[in-house]
């Protein structure tokens, strides 16, 4: 993934809020998420920000995917002869760190022996390279981060809680791509400039665009990326129809909205997504109540995607006219549910505070 760090909403807002309060210190950071979120972006961003980005470089362990056998001398450094294949001295990922910040991804895949050995570091700041008889004093700001359960972890043993303790002194935590949807647009530009090559940049039309912002995205962020840059490679510099381009190439997730969404189009009055840009859930929901709900008849959804897109400026941009279509979408709904707040959340499919913060972003009441 990138090194920029792209969003907008209130999630991402508060955390680059406490990464400016803290960037400037040396406490250690844990930052957790799911697998894809971007934890590693967010540690480049706190040493972007703090003073040791002109003293020393940021530098990244993957501790998950270094043979357990070599993660303790990627660390810590050797002398040579230490063991076999030891040629020449190695200072190690901690002293090359010196004056910046080292990087810890997937602690929780530490094993447990060099834990021990970690938490000495993290005490006394001292490293003692493989083979050599004394320590070498290091200054460099541990930024950790990790998909698991580290409770869970401590619970079952294969994770020490004193230097959980030592690690998690400033707690972050990202959220997932579709916990915040409203980043999608400005991300999915991103990566279509970033992976346009000698080609103009890739877009979306507006069923497409709809239907990103629908889909759960349970890859995050690097799914995202993937999926852009797939679609730069095979459909340089074009706008792209979903509908219209190789299955193979769309995540199985989204293959099943389309497939639902034309299901529920066959044989109904509903207009075509593509006219309307509205996206793939809505149309499930529609179709999934009962006749006790708000929702009775296809007649009354079609009442309530009558949201008018004809005046709607396109020139302004896929952020721009996504966030025109929502506002819109959330004004509509409100007056279908009597603008109460709780059944329009259900309607939309969106969680209420989450829809309680659009409707105070937008102006809406």
């Amino acid at each position: 993934m990138s090194n920029s760090w792209i969003g907008s909403s209130s999630q991402t807002l508060e955390l680059k809020g406490l990464v400016s309060q803290i960037a400037n210190t040396d406490a250690p950071v844990l930052i957790r998420g799911s697998s894809g979120v971007g934890k590693e972006i967010v540690a480049q961003y706190i040493h972007r920000s703090s003073d040791r980005a002109a003293s020393g470089e940021f530098v990244a362990v993957n501790c998950a995917a270094i043979p357990h056998d070599l993660l303790e001398s990627e660390l810590f450094g050797h002398v040579r002869g230490a063991f076999s294949g030891a040629i020449s001295d190695y200072k190690g990922r901690f002293r090359q760190a010196h004056g910046g910040t080292l990087f810890l991804d997937e602690i929780g895949d530490m094993p447990e022996q060099l834990q021990v050995k970690l938490l000495r570091i993290i005490q006394d700041g001292r490293v003692r390279p493989l083979g050599a008889d004394k320590e070498i004093q290091t200054d460099s700001r541990i930024i950790s981060a990790t998909h698991l359960d580290m409770e869970e972890a401590i619970k079952v043993g294969s994770f020490r809680e004193d230097l959980f303790f030592r690690l998690n002194v400033v707690p972050l935590f990202v959220a997932d791509l579709r916990e915040r949807q409203e980043e999608i647009p400005d991300l999915f530009e991103f990566f279509a400039n970033k992976y346009a090559s000698s080609h103009p940049p890739i877009s979306l039309c507006p069923y497409s665009s709809a239907l990103i912002m629908t889909y759960d995205w349970p890859g995050n962020v690097r799914e995202l990326e993937n999926f852009c840059q797939r679609l730069s490679i095979f459909y340089p510099g074009q706008k792209i129809n979903v509908r219209s381009i190789s299955q193979q190439f769309i995540p199985p997730g989204m293959r099943s909205i389309i497939s639902e969404v034309a299901a529920i189009g066959s044989g109904s009055a509903l207009p075509d997504l593509e006219s309307i840009g509205l996206n793939a859930a809505d149309y499930d929901s529609a179709a999934a109540q009962s006749e006790t709900d708000s929702l009775h008849t296809l007649q009354d959804f079609d009442r309530w995607i009558g949201i008018g897109l004809e005046d709607l400026d396109v020139s302004e941009g896929l952020k721009q006219s996504m966030t025109e279509i929502e506002k819109r979408l959330i004004s509509s709904a409100l007056k279908l549910v009597n603008y109460n707040v709780s059944e329009c959340s259900r309607l939309l499919k969106v969680n209420r505070t989450t829809l309680i913060d659009k409707i105070n972003r937008y102006e809406i009441l």
